[in-house]
Parts: C-alpha cells; structure tokens; sequence
C-alpha cells in the first residue's frame, strides 16, 4: 500500500489479525502521522464490518475530544476501499511493556514520573466524561525525554457507554477493575485500579491476580486480595503496600478520589523506602505480561519441569486473538460466549474466604487382620476306636459385608427471593414471559437458571444461578443515560433542560437519561435557541450554537 486517503506510506509499524499500523506523512503540512487501520472486507457479513468500523470510529471520537499533553492526538479517520483508518499523533518511542521486557522495571528515578503523568493524562479524560477501560502498560508509550503519551482509547468507556450490545466485557483481563468485569457503571476509580495494577507490577514483578482459566482469574479480581507487596519485595515498607491496596480496593468508593491522588501516596510511601529496588519479572514467580486485548485473557500458566514449551501468544494489536494456536482464529462470537458465561457464573458465587487444610494428624494404624488357616493334623492311625482330631488354632476371620449407603434423597423445587434495585423489575427464567415484580419469591425446579430483569428505563440485569443453592439473587440495575455535549459561540451560555435551569454553562457535557429532551440555551443580548433532542443510551449526542453568525 502506497497511500491511503491522502496519507502517503512511509512504512509498517505493527500488524494485528485484523490491520495494520503504518508510519505515514501528511503532505500538506509534511507532519509524520501513524495510522491505524482494520480490513472491513476481511468481515463476511456487513453487521460485521459495521462492528468494527464503529469500534475504529468510536476510538477516535472518543480521543478526539481529548487535548492533553499525555494522550495522543487524533488527526483525522475515514475509510477508503474496505479500509476503515485513523491518523494520530507518531510517538517515537517504546511502549512501557517494551522497555520492562527488555530493560526490566523503572527504577526509582523513573517509576513515579511515569505513573505520575498516565495518571494526570487520566484524571483529565475522567473530568471530560472519558473512561479508558485498558489501561496497560502496553498502552504506555514513553516519547523522547520520557514524557507519557496514553495510546488506544479504542475501547474506552464515555461516561456509562458500555462497548457492546451483547454485554461482552472488553478490555485486558488482568488490569480490568472488578466493576468493569461486572459490567457496572464506570469512571476514573476503574482506571486508578488499573494503574495500581501496574504499579504493583512494576515494584514486585508479579501481577496481583494470575490464574491458569478465565473463572479463577474473574473470580479472584472481583472476591480475593493479592498478595502483600512487601512479601513479594521485602525492600518495600507497609505505607507502599497500604497505598497500593486502596487503589485496588473492591469497592470504588475505599479507593482514592483520583489518580493523582494515589501516585502521590505512593510516591510518599516510597521515599519511606530510600534502599527500595523493583524486582525483575519473573523474580517473584510471575510470567512476562502478555498484552491480551478485547475478551481474550493474559493468563499466566504454571511452568512444569521438562514440559514442552506453549505456543508463543501472538498479538500486536486490539484484533489479534491472543493465545490462539498459528493459523487458527476463534471468531469473536465464541470468545465472546465463553468469556460472558465464565463471568456469570463466578460472579453469582458468594465469596469466599479460602483456609489452609487442616494438619493431618499422624495415626499408629493396626496392622491388618488376616485369615489364620489351620496346620494340617497329622493322620491317625487307623483303629476301630479312633475319634477325629480337631485341629489346633484360632477359627478363620471372615471380613464384614460391605456397607451401602443410601443415595441421597433426589432435590425438590425450593423457595428463591428476588430483590432488585430500584424494585419493581420483572423476573423472567429461562427466557420464559415474566414470572414475578420484584421483590418476590418464586418456587423453582433444580438446575441451573438464567435470571433476567427488566426494568423500563434500564439496562437488563442477568444471572446464572443453581438451584437448590442461593436463597435470594439480588441485582442492581443501572439506568439508560446517554451523553449530550453542548457548545455554543461565545460561550457562558445558560443551559435550561425540561424546563429545569442547570448549574453548568456552555461548554458543557451533560450526562441525561434516555428519551426526549428539550433543551434551551440562552444568552443575554440574544435570542434563546431552543432544540429537542433526543438521547439515546450508551451515545454522544451533539448540540451547537453560534450567534456569531
């Protein structure tokens, strides 16, 4: 390829299942440009191809209206010949992956200007609606100087957006918040405990939640703590493993109020700690990181002695299937399902505190009984008067019969309480018409069930319960709410929304429920601009007026 749109290409800087990152220059202003690109005639069907199109488009528009010096400008998108694109600022220079890979973890002159400018480069895009739900270090890039530039907001999360249509969780499993995985509502605390996640990774070289499968991985990040820091790094003191634990709190309201605030804890907690070293990866029992993207997984798999080596992972970008073996591709459909029913089911377990087993107490066993046969007697001699001899020794022992034991009595239906929040949500099983309004209780059958609820003006809430099992299955449901951004020329206009005058003026993003909004801006000394607009779920609606003209 020699040029796309009016891009010239100037060479190839990754390839990933689905496109190509290219070096390319603009010649009207001769400004060196990457541009990231996916195959849409790659796709068989146009639901396909309009997924992904969108996806591209999404990160653009998501970037787009980001200005930050840590984030990576996006230049323009478009699409020419099945290929959908987008051209963004080039930064030459390493992912932060790509130098803990080949030089090992930042020191203590780096690491905290790193995570200090991923975190300012955060909390920006969270003031501005923006969550970027992958936040790695392979998203980390490190320009000339070591300034931060956060790369890919391609599955970023604008304000309660949710990525798909079929509740597939998107992003890097190790790094994803407990939230994120339960498809809840998100903002910058879901990135903050993604940041800890690297910060904990960069000073002990392991990550904090590993696991072999899917379900143990989900399950661990949403139920179990990781391990304390400083077992893992003795050079590190308490304050640093406090530190980082909040910002990997469970809940996102014990973590701190932003990202900033919790590298400048650590930053303290560190300089407490004035011999502290980071540990090289691998040092502590972890595997390098591998850049999982979209649903599939980063695993780390215990390494057996003598066993063949796995297949290396294959991933450049947000389109290549990780871990698929070379040449195979699991369409995302499949990924998709087997990642959503792992998360279901794990999630609807209670948690659970996990006990060492008990010390097995030493018993002085018996030794076993046997059967004692008889000597033979020696034959008598012959004579009318002869009586039998009855042999010598203790009679044989014959083993018990074997006990069996009752099959346990087969389940009955049992008693389940429903309760949502807000109530008044319908229960439907099994995808069968609604059974009950919630809070209720209904008599179910044994088995495995798929709970749905519905509630006018929210998301459906799902679960995948077994009966007998759980007395009551709770869910909280989070409401339809779309985003409107409003502008207007000049600015400091009054915002006035269902008759309802708001606290912001332009410009302004404003997060409002799905349906139908009237909207007035007014500004004194002009005529007030009035519009209906109409908010959908999970979109960026766009609203601008100028008075100038």
């Amino acid at each position: 390829m020699q040029r796309i749109g009016r891009y010239e290409i100037e060479g190839e800087l990754g390839r990933g299942g689905m496109g190509v990152v290219y070096r390319a220059k603009d010649p009207a202003i001769g400004r060196t440009v990457a541009i990231k690109t996916i195959r849409l005639n790659d796709l068989t069907t146009e639901s396909e191809r309009s997924g992904l199109r969108e996806r591209l488009f999404r990160e653009a528009r998501s970037a787009g209206i980001l200005s930050h010096p840590n984030i990576i400008t996006i230049y323009d998108m478009g699409e020419e010949n099945g290929v959908a694109y987008i051209a963004m600022e080039f930064v030459d220079g390493p992912t932060l992956e790509q130098i803990v890979t080949r030089e090992g973890a930042p020191g203590r002159e780096r690491l905290i200007p790193i995570l200090r400018q991923t975190a300012e480069a955060l909390d920006y895009a969270a003031r501005n609606g923006i969550v970027h739900r992958d936040i790695k270090p392979g998203n980390i890039m490190l320009a000339e100087g070591g300034k931060v530039k956060v790369a890919d907001f391609g599955v970023a999360k604008i304000l309660s957006q949710q990525i798909t249509k079929t509740d597939i969780v998107m992003g890097t499993p190790s790094y994803m918040s407990p939230e994120q995985i339960e498809s809840k509502t998100l903002d910058g605390r879901s990135d903050q405990f993604a940041l800890g996640v690297i910060a904990y990774e960069l000073v002990t070289g392991s990550k904090p939640f590993t696991a072999e499968n899917m379900a143990s991985l989900v399950f661990k990040i949403a139920r179990e703590e990781p391990d304390l820091v400083t077992h893992l790094n003795p050079s590190l003191s308490g304050a640093v493993d406090a530190a980082i634990r909040r910002a990997l709190s469970k809940q996102p309201a014990m973590r701190f109020a932003d990202c900033v605030s919790f590298v400048e804890a650590l930053a303290k907690a560190l300089s407490e700690s004035p011999e502290w070293s980071p540990v090289a990866r691998g040092d502590s029992g972890d595997s390098p990181t591998d850049p999982g993207s979209g649903v599939t997984a980063d695993f780390v798999v215990e390494k057996k002695p003598e066993a063949a080596p796995a297949p290396r992972a294959r991933r450049l970008d947000d389109n290549t299937e990780v871990g698929a073996p070379s040449g195979r591709r699991w369409p995302p459909w499949v990924l998709g399902v087997a990642v959503a029913a792992a998360i279901a089911f794990v999630l609807t377990k209670p948690p659970t505190k996990v006990e060492p087993p008990p010390p097995i107490e030493e018993k002085k066993l018996s030794p076993p009984v046997q059967e004692v046969k008889p000597e033979p007697a020696e034959t008598p001699i012959s004579s009318p008067a002869a009586q039998p001899v009855v042999p010598a020794g203790p009679a044989p022992v014959s083993a018990p019969a074997p006990v069996k034991p009752e099959p346990p009595p087969p389940a009955g239906p049992a008693k389940l309480a429903f309760v949502t929040t807000p109530a008044g949500a319908t229960v439907s099983i099994d995808g069968e018409a609604a059974t009950c309004v919630t809070p209720c209780e209904l008599q179910l059958a044994p088995g495995q069930k798929v709970i749905r609820f519905k509630l006018a003006g929210h998301r459906i809430g799902q679960a995948i319960i077994e009966v007998p099992g759980e007395s009551q299955v709770t869910a909280s449901l989070d409401p339809l709410v779309g985003t409107l951004v409003i502008k207007s020329t000049p600015p400091g206009a009054i915002i006035i929304v269902d008759g309802q005058q708001r606290t912001e003026v332009t410009p302004a993003i404003l997060k409002l429920p799905a349906g139908k909004h009237h909207v007035v801006l007014r500004k004194q000394g002009s005529a007030d601009e009035e519009q209906d607009v109409e908010i959908k779920d999970q979109v960026i609606t766009n609203m601008a007026v100028n008075w100038e003209q």
